[in-house]
């Protein structure tokens, strides 16, 4: 598919009135969005009613992380190649299939605690966001559970772009406190899945030594956790994926255009490869 196919086909596939209202329901009440070409992974934060646009102009589209609302958690699983990062598009049969124990112990643990996040399949792995409310019992704990450094507190406190206002500081050591609980799901996981896993999993993109197809790993990601809340977002269901522009120099033309259309889906019951095969 070359680029003004790819266009267009983004065109048609974000003019559709059922999609744009999901994206809506997704973004709820975000602080921001942010658009990228795929070139880059960070596009400038925009208020969220600049959607429209950002569609209109087929771009990938993340919503922040950072809610006027709730609590956003988001659990980030991928499979890395340092040799070959183009592999699980390559072949993403085999990538999703190597990540399939770590998924099924991470849905098993927030099961057991009766949380059901959305699953979302990304283009190197998945996501699995839930929000918790902030008059929850939960926020409260996390609330009680984090802590923030003295210099992040003040850069919460200043206003932030586009809202033009800070971050609330219980906000931050709500997001504090989920960093923790992730972590320590994250290593419960790990632990699980591990013995039925082909490829070391680490709990973030840690290099290791070579295997039959080279250094790669599942990567359960906990650097999200790691930076301030309002600099963290994530890809919203039914955005384009076009994060393969930036592998121009290892694919080619021709190679990144074999790639395209791909998309950001919600799991909903379907198997990755169902879902990576679903006709946009």
């Amino acid at each position: 598919m070359d680029m003004a196919e790819l266009a267009e086909t983004l065109r048609r596939f974000y003019g559709n009135n059922t999609i744009r209202r999901r994206m809506g329901e997704f973004l709820g009440s975000a602080a921001y969005i942010a658009g990228t070409d795929g070139y880059s992974d960070h596009g400038a934060p925009l208020s969220p009613a600049c959607l429209q646009e950002l569609l209109d102009s087929g771009l990938e589209v993340d919503r922040s992380l950072w809610d006027e609302e709730s609590l956003i958690a988001d659990i980030d699983l991928e499979y890395h190649n340092f040799d070959d990062p183009t592999a699980p598009w390559l072949d993403p049969e085999r990538a999703f299939r190597l990540q399939q124990p770590v998924l099924d112990a991470t849905l098993r643990i927030l099961g057991e605690h009766g949380i059901a996040p959305l699953t979302l399949v990304s283009g190197r792995g998945f996501h699995l966001v839930w929000a918790i409310r902030r008059a929850s019992h939960a926020f409260r704990r996390l609330a009680e559970l984090g802590s923030v450094p003295p210099t992040l507190e003040a850069r919460y406190a200043a206003a932030i772009a586009p809202a033009g206002f800070g971050l609330d500081l219980e906000l931050g050591r709500a997001f504090a406190g989920l960093g923790l609980i992730v972590e320590y799901v994250a290593h419960r996981a790990l632990e699980a899945s591990a013995p039925h896993c082909a490829i070391p999993v680490k709990p973030t993109a840690i290099e290791v030594g070579p295997g039959a197809h080279g250094r790669e790993i599942v990567s359960f990601d906990l650097s999200e956790y790691g930076d301030p809340l309002h600099a963290r977002h994530v890809r919203i269901p039914f955005s384009a994926y076009l994060k393969p522009r930036q592998f121009h120099w290892t694919l080619g033309d021709e190679g990144v255009r074999r790639l395209f259309p791909m998309f950001e889906i919600p799991l909903a019951g379907m198997t990755p490869t169902r879902a990576m095969s679903t006709p946009c």
